[in-house]
């Protein structure tokens, strides 16, 4: 099973304060990070879609224990001119069958409209659990920046 990982488009300006002046960027370790299942009918749109509204309808829905997982253990290091982000491999407590195919990474503001997107991860088939299912991030780190 392999997974790939890409930016959202806005992603990539909210690392320098957001793509309108005045925003407020995301702050990794400080700020609620989640990762929420997808289903497998979502389309991603990584131009276009940026905050937790354009997606949040392809949400896996909340039965069989499934919740977003919120991340923790964040941290960020500098090493050999290298930064990397990681966090804990979030745990989804599923106590009956769940398929998706997304897992989408987002800052929560607790409003939709304001959540920006991050990080978009696609496995390469459906993925159907029914048992708690831990996402293992790359040990190297969730990502790099050189």
């Amino acid at each position: 099973m392999a997974i790939t990982i890409a930016p959202y488009d806005s992603f990539k300006a909210e690392l320098f304060g957001g793509p309108t002046s005045g925003e407020v960027p995301v702050d990794f370790l400080t700020d609620t990070i989640k990762i929420a299942l997808m289903l497998n009918t979502y389309t991603p749109a990584l131009a276009t879609h940026d905050f937790w509204n354009d997606v949040s309808a392809q949400e896996l829905t909340a039965t069989n224990g499934y919740v977003a997982q919120t991340l923790g253990t964040k941290t960020v290091a500098v090493a050999t001119s290298v930064a990397t982000a990681d966090a804990a491999d979030p745990v989804f407590p599923f106590s009956g069958p769940k398929t998706w195919r997304y897992a989408i990474m987002y800052k929560d503001t607790g409003t939709a409209t304001t959540s920006p997107l991050m990080w978009l991860f696609t496995w390469d088939s459906d993925q159907t659990v029914s048992t708690p299912y831990t996402l293992t991030l790359n040990a190297s780190g969730i990502w790099t920046i050189t």
